[in-house]
This record gives structure tokens, sequence and C-alpha cells, in this order.
């Protein structure tokens, strides 16, 4: 065995030392010399030191080699074939180093930290147990027969006729008189009768109407300005003449046409705008004709309405005469109005309401045509005209003239009182520039689009509205200026002092040069809401000044506003009236299911826009079962409606109903905290409706805005409880109060 091992120890260490092959070198009897030459020493000891006879075995070796004779003495050393198979360490750097599991604590690490995140909205959007009718198929009432029965729609005609004893519509108990163009608010209390005149017998004056209008014709006259046209009379012979403020309002340059066609220019004397009421002035040549204040009348008594309304109507240029009688006296904002049946048109203002003795008892301000109302016309009383004459005639204005210029009257929109007007209202430094509408509310929807004027850079600017402006001056302001700022002040011209109720930073307002800022205040009692470009911004207070009052658009409210020669534009100034149609009513709702019926109080009232507003009591807590309460407006014939109710969950929905009821879209479904959920807690809801928009109002705070745009048609309105399946337990009733609806849709 070892012998064997040396063998072949020796024969490697020759192969690896011995230079290439040589024929002359035997290697096998070199290789067996060296092992003989070994052997003899190692049998001598029993037991060969193994190392010693390895070595000895390798020196034999060597000796043999070196005595060897060779042709080349090997210069390359025999290391050089070594080397190689050194590689064998190349082969084990499997690059594991880098294999290593580093990437695996981040691959665990990342899916954790995304994994949390997703699930905490979901957890926010719904705080609520998923126990409740929320699930999207539950409140979705098509497939179960929950709300509103399949075969007809909600308003069971027969079913309940509980609302036939309630429908008070009362859209007569408006707070102002129904008029399109009334003067703005208006001074001078006067008496609302006059008192029948003392019985002295003398010679009948009176003429027939032909003879007092041929005797009137001279004084009566047409008034040109640049954008519009109307008419006055003769009060003085040295050339003074009479007119409405609102038609020389804004007209940089005025003509007087008398009957005979003598054309004179005219200049502004004086002008009242609070009364609408405005002196003129004419060089004269030759003898004109005076109209006479009349110094009484009474109800019934013939009159005759003088003017050009032609000429606004594009119709000619002739003198139009109108027949009528007195039907009643009436006295707006202290200021007394004779009502009379006359027709009267746009051109008819500031002409005379003549009696038959040719004496003025009033000059046309305003009229009102429709489907309710006929032939209705205001003239601003004589005693009214006489008073203020002397002051005029002293260039003495109660307030400066406005620089407007649109036209003088506009065509109105069905439910709109005024507008929609555009126009420009010119810069003044001297006092706050606006465009009086000539029209009074109490409570409306004002809305108006204005111009930028420049960019801020260049120079400061505000615009909007004046509101509820009395006779004495106060008002309310609201105006958006270039710092992106809106302000609410209560004005007072009599101490000049404006409070400050809001000055607050809207996004919603762009200050870009040539762009616009749509702007929308619905004003209705004490309460208020500011809209800006369509977003809801903010809720008024509008307890400080609750009357009656005129509107303007404004430009320019603040003192460092505005630049010499500039002026705002305005589009689509509108005024709408908001009427209480229904309520406030209080009543129970009981907790019945009537072959699937929605549980509801019906009115019969229809609107199309407008306010609806109810608190409701909740009738048990939450969790003793499921309650719902709300609106179901827009209600048409063929069973298609809006549905908006909040729940004992916290949550409120938004539904539309169309085809006959048999599909239902599912528009908002939201969690709001503003909703008290408590036995015997009370819920406010309000919406606001106006065409495709609407707001939704939980206990007075602002909830959202709904899109109307499925649904835009007239409808009747209901306070519903218990519209999803679940809801209502047999027994219980759901109280409400103060259910009251406002229209916004005109007489």
């Amino acid at each position: 065995m070892r012998t064997t091992f040396l063998i072949a120890v020796a024969f490697f260490l020759v192969a690896c030392s011995q230079p290439p092959p040589e024929p002359t070198v035997d290697i096998g009897a070199t290789v067996q010399a060296a092992v003989e030459k070994a052997l003899p020493t190692a049998t001598h000891t029993p037991e060969p030191d193994f190392q010693a006879t390895v070595h000895a075995g390798i020196a034999g070796t060597m000796e043999v080699l070196a005595t060897t004779p060779s042709p080349t003495p090997v210069p390359q050393p025999a290391a050089t074939p070594i080397p190689t198979p050194t590689p064998v360490p190349t082969d084990t750097p499997t690059p594991t180093p880098t294999d290593t599991r580093t990437p695996i604590p981040t691959n665990t690490s990342t899916p954790t930290f995304t994994a949390t995140p997703t699930h905490t909205p979901t957890a926010t959007y719904t705080p609520v147990p998923t126990a409740t009718p929320v699930p999207t198929d539950t409140p979705t009432p098509t497939e179960t027969p929950t709300p509103i029965p399949t075969d007809t729609p909600t308003p069971l005609p027969t079913a309940t006729p509980v609302p036939t004893d309630t429908p008070t519509p009362t859209p007569t108990a408006i707070p102002t008189p129904i008029i399109s163009l009334t003067p703005i608010v208006l001074h001078t209390p006067a008496p609302t009768n006059t008192p029948t005149p003392t019985a002295t017998p003398q010679p009948d004056t009176t003429l027939n109407l032909a003879d007092v209008v041929e005797q009137a014709r001279a004084g009566v006259v047409r008034i040109e300005g640049t954008t519009g046209s109307g008419s006055g009379f003769v009060v003085d012979a040295d050339g003074y003449i009479l007119t409405n403020e609102h038609v020389i309002s804004g007209q940089p340059r005025l003509t007087v046409v008398f009957d005979n066609g003598t054309r004179r220019t005219a200049t502004i004397v004086a002008s009242d705008a609070t009364r609408d009421i405005a002196l003129l002035k004419v060089s004269v040549a030759g003898t004109l004709t005076v109209l006479p204040f009349a110094t009484e009348t009474r109800e019934g008594e013939e009159v005759v309405a003088l003017g050009y309304p032609l000429v606004s109507l594009g119709l000619g240029t002739e003198m139009i005469t109108t027949q009528g009688i007195i039907s009643a006296f009436r006295s707006i904002s202290g200021v007394a109005y004779v009502q009379h049946d006359s027709p009267i048109n746009p051109g008819n203002s500031g002409g005379p309401l003549l009696n038959t003795k040719g004496e003025v008892v009033g000059m046309n301000t305003g009229g009102y045509s429709g489907d309710v109302a006929q032939g209705f016309g205001l003239a601003i009383k004589f005693d009214v005209l006489s008073s203020r004459l002397t002051a005029l005639k002293a260039g003495q204005s109660s307030l400066p003239t406005p620089v407007a210029t649109p036209g003088v009257v506009a065509t109105q929109t069905p439910g709109y009182v005024f507008g929609p007007e555009s126009g420009s209202i010119e810069y003044n430094p001297d006092f706050i520039a606006q465009h009086q509408s000539q029209t009074s509310v109490l409570d409306g929807i004002l809305e108006a689009r204005f111009f930028n004027p420049f960019s801020p850079q260049v120079g400061s600017w505000s615009n909007g509205f004046i509101f509820r402006r009395n006779s004495g001056g106060n008002c309310h302001v609201i105006v958006l200026n270039s710092d992106g700022r809106w302000y609410h002040y209560l004005r007072s011209d009599a101490s000049n002092d404006d409070l400050n109720l809001a000055a607050e930073y809207s996004s919603h307002i762009n200050t870009t040069a040539r762009c616009s800022n749509h702007i929308r205040v619905i004003a209705n009692g004490t309460e208020g809401w500011l809209f800006i470009n369509s977003a809801f911004v903010a809720s008024l207070d509008l307890s400080g000044l609750t009357g009656i009052g005129s509107v303007s658009a404004i430009g320019a409210y603040f003192q460092d506003d505005g630049l010499a020669g500039t002026s705002t534009r305005f589009e689509d100034f509108t005024i709408r009236r908001l009427s209480k149609v229904y309520g406030p009513r209080a009543g129970l709702i009981e907790h019945e299911r009537e072959g699937d019926f929605i549980n509801q109080h019906r009115t019969l009232t229809s609107i199309n826009d407008g306010i609806i507003e109810a608190e409701f009591t909740n009738p048990y807590a939450g969790f003793q079962g499921d309650w719902s309460n709300g609106f179901l407006f827009r209600n048409s014939r063929n069973g298609e409606f809006h549905v908006i109710v909040i729940q004992e969950d916290q949550r409120w929905h938004h539904d539309l109903r169309l085809g006959d009821g048999d599909t239902t879209q599912d528009l908002a479904e939201k969690y709001s905290y503003q909703i008290s959920t408590a036995s015997s807690r009370n819920n406010h809801i309000r919406i606001i409706i106006l065409g495709g928009e609407g707001w939704l109002f939980i206990n007075n705070t602002y909830i959202d805005a709904l899109d109307l745009s499925g649904l835009t048609t007239r409808g009747r309105v209901s306070a519903i409880t218990n519209y999803f399946t679940n809801d209502g337990i047999a027994g219980y009733s759901t109280r409400f109060e103060d259910f009251t609806i406002w229209s916004a849709d005109g007489p």
C-alpha cells in the first residue's frame, strides 16, 4: 500500500517537474531506479517513519533527475502550471453576498404599509355599522317594493287628502306690491286716501277725454338718451320738465322732443333716486304748455296716461293715450302711489297720469301685466311730486345720480321681477357708481356677472350689490374686490357709517384681468347666503336690516377703487322675488306602510325653484330602529321626483326617481356629523333649489351641493319619513314643525 502511494507521489512529482517530453529520457526507468533505491532503507525499520520515507523518496528522485542529462536545463519554473488550478476559488465566488435576502425585508414591510392606509378611508367614509339599510342595493328601493309603490307614484291623490285643507299658497301675501319697474325705496309718507273734497258748488270743469288729451298733448315730451327713451311733462314755463330718475340715469346726453317735433338739449337740474324723480331744463323759445298738479283725487276716478312707449318698443314715435280708473292708493316704503288700470308699457315711464280736468294726479313709473294681474299700473302721487319740486329746482338731489349705461327697461324673463339686464357702470370718484334696478324686494335672489375692469397690478376694483336700501339710506352691501376677498357691510347714509359684518378671503373669486365673477345673493328674512361662481361661500346675517328696499348693482365701492375713465361691465343682472307659498306648518307623520307607500305629509304645492325647510324630531334613538326624514320635491304627475333624506346612522341621501318611479338613481350618499341621532332630538333640513343646482343645509350648516339637472320641471313638495324599506316602527310617528315652502317662480 505504501509502496503504491510512494510510486504515485513520485510519478506525480516527476510529471509536474519535467520539462516538455524529450525522447532521450526514459521516465519509467528513472522512477523505477528511484524507488528501488529508497525501498531498502525502509525495510530495516519495523515502524517506518512515514514522513521520512516520503522525503527520502523525493530526495532520491531528485538525485536521479539531477544526474540525468537534459538538453535544455528547464529555465521556466515548474510552478507555472500550478497557478492554473487556483481558479478553483474563482469557481466558488458564487455571488451569494449580492443575493443575500436584503430585498425580502423591504418587500415584506412594503405590503404592510400599503395595506393599512387603504382601509382607513373606507372606515372614515362609513363610520356606521354595516347593518343599516345603507348598502347600495338596499337603498335602491327598486328591487324591494320599498319607498313609493311601483304602480303609482308617491302622491296618492285619493289616499290621503290631508293637504286639501292646508294648501295655503298665499302668493298675495308678498312683502312688496307686484310691480316690474317700481321706484326704489321711496320716501315722504303721504296719506293713502285723499279726503273727499269739500263740496262747494262751482262750474263743472270736467272735460271729455278727447279734450283732455288735446289740451295736454303739447305739454308731454319724449326724452331720448343714448341708450334708451322715456316720457316727461312740462311743469314750469321756464323750461322745467319732470320725469323718472331711471329714465335719465346713465345717459351722458339727453334730448327733449316736443309734440310738434321741436328738439331741445336738456340738462339735469337735480334728481331724487329714492323717489325716482328727476328735473330737467331746456332752453325756451316760445310759450310752453304747462300741466298743472291736481289738489285731490279719489278711487274710481277716470284717468288717462300719456306717453311715448312706441319708441322703446320699436313701433314709432307717436304719443299714445291709454284710459283707466284709479283703483287704489298705495304707500310703498313711505311714498304715496296711485294705482290704476291704464295699460303701461316701457317708454311710458315719466309720463303724466291726468284726470278729466287735465290735471296731473301722478307720474307713471311702472306697470305689471301677466297671468295673475292685468293692467296694474303705478304712478307717483301728485303731492309727492309737488312737494319735491322746489327743492329740485334749487338743485338739491337726495342722492347723487348714479352713472350707468344699460337700457332703461329690460324685457323680463318669466319668474323674474327685474332683468336680465346688461350694461356698464362708469367710475365716478365722488360717489358709489351704481346701476339701479328700480325694484324693491325683501326676500329674493339677486344675481349678475361682473367683469373685472383691469388687473390687480394696475389698481384695485370692487363690484357687487346694494340691497334692502330704505328711504333712510340704510342698506346691506355685498362686494368682491381685487384682493380676492368678499365683504358684507351694513351701511347707513344718515350716519355715514359702515358696519363691517364680514370680510373673508375666497378661492372662488377670480381676480385676473378680463375675467368675470358671477355673484348670487339669496336674502330670506334674517338669513342670507352668498354664492360666487356657483359655489356656496358663506351664510349671511341680515338681521340688522330686514325691511323691504331697493336693489342696485354697484362698482368701485371703496374709496381707492377704480380708475378715471374706466367702467365695470355687468351681464344678466336679475332679481327674483321669494314668495312664501306654504306654511309654516306642524304635524305628525304616522309610521304606517300603506301598501309600501312612503309615509308623508303632502302639500299639493308645486314649485320649480325656491327654498324648502322643516324641523323633524327623531321618533326614537338609532339603536332602537331605522328611520329617515326629509323632502320629496319636483314630484310630477308621472311619478318622477327628487328625494333628500337624513338617516339614523348620520347619513344623508339624494335619490332621483324616473320613469313612473321604476328607476331610482342614487345621486349622493354621504356621512354628516351635523345629523343628530338621539331620541327626541331635532334636525332642521333646508334645501335651496334653482334649476339644475341645489344646496343642502342641516341644522343651519351648509353640507353639500346637489345635482338637480336630471329633473328640473315644476312639481309638488312633501315632507316624508321612512323612505327605506326597513324604516319605521309601527305605533310611532315623526313630528315636524315650521314646514315652509318659498317659491322663486314668480306670479
